[in-house]
């Protein structure tokens, strides 16, 4: 990952690109999601991350974003 600018939110823009251009090279089809919480997390000191492989099954419902849950916690706001 390059150096990513002091603008809020340009972290999270660099690695949702970063993704989506890996996902698509290597022919991925089930999804992704890359926080399970609002993108401006990476704005703060973040001290915790939980990291998850396919938490969701086979399946990802059309209403969960792939980027972020900026509704909430997603294992909180999410069925």
């Amino acid at each position: 990952m390059s150096q990513h600018t002091a603008q809020p939110g340009a972290l999270f823009s660099e690695c949702v690109s970063e993704i989506e251009a890996a996902y698509r090279s290597l022919g991925h089809q089930l999804g992704w999601r890359f926080l399970s919480v609002r993108g401006a997390v990476l704005n703060g000191p973040v001290k915790v991350a939980l990291i998850t492989l396919n938490p969701a099954g086979r399946f990802i419902p059309p209403d969960h974003p792939w980027q972020s849950c900026e509704s909430g916690v997603s294992y909180l706001v999410e069925r």
